[in-house]
Order: C-alpha cells, then sequence, then structure tokens
C-alpha cells in the first residue's frame, strides 16, 4: 500500500513535469509503461508465492506419520 500511494503522490507532478518540457503526448507511453510494470510484478509475485506455496507442500507431504 506504501508503494502505491507514493506513485499516486510522485507521479502525477512528474508527468506534468515532463510534459511541460515536451508534450502532452508522451501520457499514453506513460500509462502503457506502468501498465506494463504492474502486470510484470504481479506475475513476479504469483510465480515467488506459487514456488513458496509449493516448497511448503513438499515439506509436509515428506514426514512420514
Amino acid at each position: 500500500m506504501a508503494v502505491a500511494y507514493t506513485g499516486s503522490t510522485f507521479i502525477p507532478p512528474l508527468l506534468g513535469f515532463i510534459a511541460s518540457h515536451s508534450t502532452i503526448g508522451i501520457f499514453p507511453f506513460c500509462i502503457a509503461v506502468f501498465v506494463a510494470a504492474m502486470l510484470l510484478s504481479s506475475e513476479k509475485l504469483n510465480t515467488l508465492l506459487t514456488k513458496n506455496d509449493l516448497l511448503t507442500r513438499k515439506d509436509k507431504s515428506s514426514k512420514a506419520f
């Protein structure tokens, strides 16, 4: 949540600053970059959680009763 609040605080002024020195036409590219970053981050998190879950299941299933 802290990262989301930080991004929502700093990205609009940063985009405005960059657009004031160039053009607002960079907005779609910024959106595409942020969507790609969110997609990659969520997929990386899913991979890590799945790997962790598989390791936890393997450890539990290897115990002899």
